[in-house]
């Protein structure tokens, strides 16, 4: 008889291993017992008996399972498909065969959450990075945003963002070292509030005469209290009107509002004086019950249309200029030419 214990640690929803390698000179007519302690009880995950019956208990069927091509190499390793905290804890592998042989595993689940799961712009999210069940000693986790190492003043299992932003949303993952192996679980975070432009002090450039986009697109599905669009005067910052042609994404005229997620404004036909800086707001209801209200500023460059042509006089120049290098080159040549033919006689 002889008794092998290993620990394991897999991120939640991925497939789980559960590693029972013993060398049996008889791998065919062995019986392997896959058991876990669960509520002081032991409990069967799945059996196979020497005479090659499967037995599983119900609700396990689809996910654990023991692949029968590995018994000839003695691997009785456990597969647990899209593992859940539940599944973590204890389990027992025992190779009856020629002789007794068992293996103890830990199954350890690491799982990435957010709190509150909805967040919106300006709010404080909570990341917790949990190990089930808790190793006994203290873990050093690392945090990565969309593949990228974040620079944390702690080490801890969790990390708070006071403010969030547009900035912050992505994937967020929890990195482990733990018994000389890395383990890493990762879940999406997102935030809602104005999904376009990411950023305020966005740039957009019209061209004098021709219609422009100012974007302002919310969350998908957000409940947006109100809306509204406003210029900003470049002199004061308090709110000045808005150019005659501007419009919303609905084709209301200025003033005039629509609860809806696109928010998007149109400036029909830029003037020169157009030029500036615009704000799109909106109210929305947070996680707590509170109101809150996310905005961009957008700053409009406009260009004269005639700026291209003007150009194109001074790039006709240039090549009438070129053609008479040339020109003159090639008559160079041929006076050369001559000489040198004269020269010859």
């Amino acid at each position: 008889s002889q008794c092998k214990q290993t620990e394991i640690v897999v991120a939640s929803g991925s497939v789980a291993v559960l590693p029972c390698i013993v060398h049996s000179p008889s791998a065919y007519s062995t019986a392997v017992y896959w058991k876990r302690k669960a509520g002081g009880m032991q409990k069967t995950v799945w059996r196979r008996d020497k005479s090659g019956l499967e037995f599983r208990p119900v609700g396990q069927a689809s996910r654990s399972h023991c692949p029968l091509p590995n018994f000839g190499k003695g691997d009785y390793s456990l597969h647990i498909e899209g593992v859940r905290d539940e599944d973590a804890g204890m389990y027992h592998c025992v190779v009856e065969g020629t002789r007794w042989d068992t293996v103890q595993v830990i199954l350890r689940v690491i799982k990435v959450s957010f709190t509150p799961v909805n967040v919106m712009e300006g709010e404080k999210v909570q990341m917790t990075c949990t190990i089930t069940p808790q190793p006994p000693k203290h873990i050093a986790v690392k945090w990565q945003l969309n593949g990228s190492l974040m620079r944390t003043a702690t080490t801890s299992q969790t990390h708070t963002l006071y403010h969030v932003s547009q900035r912050e949303a992505g994937n967020w993952s929890c990195l482990i070292q733990y018994n000389d192996a890395q383990a890493k679980a990762s879940a999406l975070l997102q935030v809602k509030g104005v999904m376009l432009p990411k950023e305020s002090h966005a740039v957009v450039y019209g061209e004098v005469g021709s219609s422009v986009t100012l974007p302002c697109i919310f969350s998908d599905g957000l409940f947006v209290n109100s809306s509204s669009w406003e210029r900003v005067s470049s002199q004061t910052g308090s709110p000045a009107s808005l150019p005659s042609t501007f419009r919303n994404t609905l084709g209301h005229a200025a003033g005039e509002w629509s609860v809806k997620w696109d928010q998007s404004a149109h400036i029909m036909s830029v003037r020169e004086a157009d030029k500036g800086t615009y704000r799109c707001s909106g109210q929305m209801e947070g996680a707590s019950g509170r109101r809150l209200t996310v905005e961009r500023h957008i700053h409009l460059v406009t260009a004269q249309g005639g700026l291209a042509r003007e150009k194109e006089p001074v790039s006709g120049k240039k090549a009438a200029m070129v053609l008479g290098l040339a020109f003159l080159l090639l008559l160079v040549l041929l006076i050369l030419l001559q000489i040198y033919k004269n020269h010859r006689r």
